[in-house]
Protein backbone atom coordinates (compact mmCIF):
# COMPACT_ATOMS: atom_id res chain seq x y z
CA UNK A 1 0.00 0.00 0.00
CA UNK A 2 0.73 3.68 -0.77
CA UNK A 3 3.08 5.80 1.79
CA UNK A 4 -0.12 8.00 3.02
CA UNK A 5 -0.12 11.46 5.33
CA UNK A 6 -1.25 9.94 8.41
CA UNK A 7 -4.03 11.84 8.35
CA UNK A 8 -4.86 10.25 4.28
CA UNK A 9 -4.44 6.45 5.85
CA UNK A 10 -6.76 7.85 9.11
CA UNK A 11 -9.37 8.37 6.47
CA UNK A 12 -8.88 5.67 4.50
CA UNK A 13 -9.50 2.81 7.13
CA UNK A 14 -12.66 5.00 7.91
CA UNK A 15 -13.73 4.86 3.81
CA UNK A 16 -12.90 0.94 3.72
CA UNK A 17 -14.97 0.90 7.09
CA UNK A 18 -18.46 2.28 5.34
CA UNK A 19 -17.97 0.62 2.15
CA UNK A 20 -17.95 -2.55 4.66
CA UNK A 21 -20.73 -1.36 6.78
CA UNK A 22 -22.84 -0.30 3.27
CA UNK A 23 -22.70 -3.98 2.36
CA UNK A 24 -23.32 -5.41 5.64
CA UNK A 25 -24.42 -3.03 8.05
CA UNK A 26 -22.31 -1.90 11.02
CA UNK A 27 -21.46 -5.32 12.15
CA UNK A 28 -17.61 -5.12 10.60
CA UNK A 29 -14.48 -6.45 12.23
CA UNK A 30 -11.03 -5.42 11.84
CA UNK A 31 -10.47 -8.20 9.53
CA UNK A 32 -13.36 -6.81 6.79
CA UNK A 33 -11.51 -3.75 6.85
CA UNK A 34 -7.70 -5.28 6.21
CA UNK A 35 -9.64 -7.53 3.95
CA UNK A 36 -11.47 -4.33 2.30
CA UNK A 37 -8.37 -2.32 2.21
CA UNK A 38 -5.66 -5.10 1.25
CA UNK A 39 -3.48 -4.34 4.33
CA UNK A 40 -2.31 -5.98 7.95
CA UNK A 41 -4.55 -6.09 11.23
CA UNK A 42 -1.30 -3.87 12.56
CA UNK A 43 -2.47 -0.65 10.29
CA UNK A 44 -5.92 -0.30 11.66
CA UNK A 45 -4.32 -0.70 14.96
CA UNK A 46 -1.94 1.67 14.49
CA UNK A 47 -4.20 4.08 13.97
CA UNK A 48 -7.29 3.54 16.59
CA UNK A 49 -7.47 1.95 19.14
CA UNK A 50 -9.83 -0.25 18.75
CA UNK A 51 -12.49 -1.55 16.67
CA UNK A 52 -15.24 0.29 18.24
CA UNK A 53 -13.31 3.59 17.50
CA UNK A 54 -13.08 2.84 14.40
CA UNK A 55 -16.70 2.37 13.97
CA UNK A 56 -17.23 5.26 15.99
CA UNK A 57 -15.21 7.46 13.32
CA UNK A 58 -16.90 6.07 10.34
CA UNK A 59 -20.23 6.63 11.82
CA UNK A 60 -19.39 10.11 12.73
CA UNK A 61 -18.51 11.00 9.61
CA UNK A 62 -21.33 9.17 7.47
CA UNK A 63 -23.96 10.54 10.31
CA UNK A 64 -22.63 14.31 9.40
CA UNK A 65 -22.65 13.60 5.81
CA UNK A 66 -26.77 12.59 6.79
CA UNK A 67 -27.37 15.85 8.77
CA UNK A 68 -25.60 17.75 6.27
CA UNK A 69 -28.00 16.40 3.23
CA UNK A 70 -30.96 16.99 5.68
CA UNK A 71 -29.83 20.69 6.56
CA UNK A 72 -29.69 21.55 2.75
CA UNK A 73 -33.32 19.64 2.21
CA UNK A 74 -34.72 21.73 5.00
CA UNK A 75 -33.45 24.89 4.32
CA UNK A 76 -34.68 24.62 0.34
CA UNK A 77 -37.91 24.66 1.69
CA UNK A 78 -40.17 27.45 2.24
CA UNK A 79 -42.59 26.51 5.19
CA UNK A 80 -42.31 24.60 7.89
CA UNK A 81 -44.76 21.67 6.70
CA UNK A 82 -42.42 21.26 3.75
CA UNK A 83 -39.50 21.37 5.79
CA UNK A 84 -40.34 18.47 8.04
CA UNK A 85 -41.44 16.53 4.75
CA UNK A 86 -38.08 17.16 3.45
CA UNK A 87 -36.28 15.90 6.81
CA UNK A 88 -38.52 13.45 7.19
CA UNK A 89 -37.91 12.06 3.19
CA UNK A 90 -33.63 12.68 3.79
CA UNK A 91 -33.82 9.80 5.97
CA UNK A 92 -36.82 7.60 5.31
CA UNK A 93 -36.08 7.73 1.42
CA UNK A 94 -36.96 4.89 -0.88
CA UNK A 95 -33.28 5.24 -2.77
CA UNK A 96 -31.69 5.51 0.76
CA UNK A 97 -28.92 2.50 1.94
CA UNK A 98 -31.14 0.53 4.47
CA UNK A 99 -27.93 0.02 6.85
CA UNK A 100 -26.95 3.53 6.91
CA UNK A 101 -30.82 5.14 7.90
CA UNK A 102 -30.48 5.87 11.18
Amino acid sequence: MARLHPDARRQAIIDATLAVARRQGFVVTVRDVTNEMGTSSGLIHHYFDSMDEVLAAAFEQAAGADLDVARAAVAAEPDPVTQLEALVHSYASEKSDWTMQL
